[in-house]
């Protein structure tokens, strides 16, 4: 009881003179020499200020990783966005006046992609060239917003691209839809297929992709997808071409990816082999952002972009 009245901090001497030499430690730890027993000299506020300075600061590292999450999010979303709907306006946002409206001239391609093709088939089929036709196969059926493809078409303006995004929604009424990425001529393209391998009430789902290089088919390979396609239903279909490697999302959920050298630029085409009859509508194909881009979209111009309805 005494005790408390006269040392409120420590229950002991003992306790006491244990804590003064915990603080010795520390003070040689940061570089300062003890004095005599039981005495150490005090900082002064400049070496306060050194120690201070010298010490990672733990806001500092807290900003910058809430940035980089932020950033990775954003990106993810852009991504995930690309991969899970179509778009409904591809207008890209207006320039401001002023101070932002200088940034956005100063960097030209953070607020859009460098290109970007939308095709709705409002005026029929006259960017779209026929590459071959299959055995058996008829014309393209042409509908206001939507079309049938049947033999091979590619669409022309997209065909000196080479890395980009096609994205399209397609709904299967027969068998499969089909479609062509890095075509480069009438016989230098890479092929894939959604195949309704067994339809419902048990309905069983395939990928089918192919390189037709000189005209030759090479490297076919048939996987089973976790996306369950029923005939009649509309799905949106998304596919990345960067490098040398292609990526398949249906539904927003990612199918396929795979890797092939080949083929170093090319556009996109649609197709339907005997058998196999599909709607295709919504086609969209754009180039992926450089990573400049990327690093400064998030950070300076996200408020430029429009809330989406």
């Amino acid at each position: 009881m005494l005790r408390r009245l006269v040392d409120q901090e420590y229950c002991s001497a003992l306790h006491r003179k244990l804590a003064r030499a915990a603080s010795a430690r520390e003070l040689r730890d940061a570089g300062y020499l003890p004095g005599e027993e039981g005495e150490f000299d005090a900082l002064s506020e400049e070496r306060k200020a050194k120690a201070a300075a010298g010490r990672p600061s733990f806001a500092g590292f807290a900003l910058l990783f809430m940035l980089a999450s932020l950033s990775l999010i954003w990106l993810h979303n852009q991504e995930g966005a690309a991969g899970g709907r179509i778009a409904e306006s591809y207008a890209p946002p207006a320039r401001g006046g002023g101070l932002w409206g200088a940034i956005q001239e100063r960097l030209p391609s953070v607020t859009r992609t460098s290109v970007r093709h939308v095709e709705d088939f409002e005026k029929g089929l006259n960017d779209w060239n026929i590459a071959h036709t299959a055995a058996g196969s008829t014309s393209w059926t042409v509908r206001r917003g939507w079309v049938q493809p049947r033999e091979l078409r590619l669409w022309a303006p997209s065909l000196k691209m080479t890395d980009y995004d096609l994205q399209f929604q397609a709904q299967i009424e027969q068998k499969a839809v089909g479609w062509a990425v890095r075509a480069k001529d009438l016989n230098n393209y890479y092929a894939t297929k959604i195949v309704v391998a067994r339809p419902a009430p048990y309905p069983v789902s395939q990928i089918v992709r192919y390189a037709m290089i000189g005209g030759k088919e090479h490297d076919r390979v048939t996987l089973p997808i976790p996306v369950q396609i029923q005939q009649g239903s509309t799905y949106r279909v998304w596919v990345r071409v960067k490098g040398q490697q292609l990526t398949t999302s249906v539904n927003g959920e990612v199918v396929d990816r795979w890797t092939d050298s080949r083929l170093k630029s090319g556009g996109v085409g649609f197709f339907a082999d005997a058998g196999e009859v599909a709607a295709v509508m919504g086609v969209e194909v754009a180039e992926q952002r450089s990573i400049l881009d990327r690093l400064f979209l998030p950070a300076l111009l996200m408020p430029a972009f429009p809330a989406e309805p």
